[in-house]
C-alpha cells in the first residue's frame, strides 16, 4: 500500500494540535463540527492583539484555545530571522 504524503503549508491558516508523546506517521481525514469555534477564534483575533496558535484536548468535550500576543509573535519572528531557535 502506497502511503500518501501531504505537506501542510505554514502560510495557510492551519492550527494543528499534536500529541507530543507519539512518534511516526499519523492519518487525518476525520472531521467534527465544533459549533461556535470559528466565531470564537475570529472574535479573539479581531482586535489584532492576539493570535490563536493551538488547541489543547483534555479528554473531555472541550478544547482549550491557546493564544499569543501578536507582539510576542513578532519578537519571536525577529529572533528566528537572526538565527535563534525558540
Amino acid at each position: 500500500m502506497e502511503e500518501k504524503v501531504e505537506v501542510i503549508n505554514a502560510q495557510e491558516n492551519f492550527k494543528v494540535c499534536v500529541d507530543l508523546n507519539v512518534g511516526g506517521n499519523a492519518n487525518g481525514g476525520i472531521f467534527i463540527s465544533v459549533k461556535g469555534l470559528k466565531e470564537k477564534i475570529e472574535k479573539i483575533e479581531k482586535s489584532g492583539k492576539k493570535k490563536v496558535v493551538g488547541f489543547v484536548y483534555d479528554n473531555t468535550n472541550r478544547l482549550e484555545i491557546l493564544t499569543q500576543t501578536t507582539e510576542l509573535l513578532e519578537k519571536a519572528e525577529e529572533l528566528n530571522k537572526k538565527g535563534f531557535t525558540i
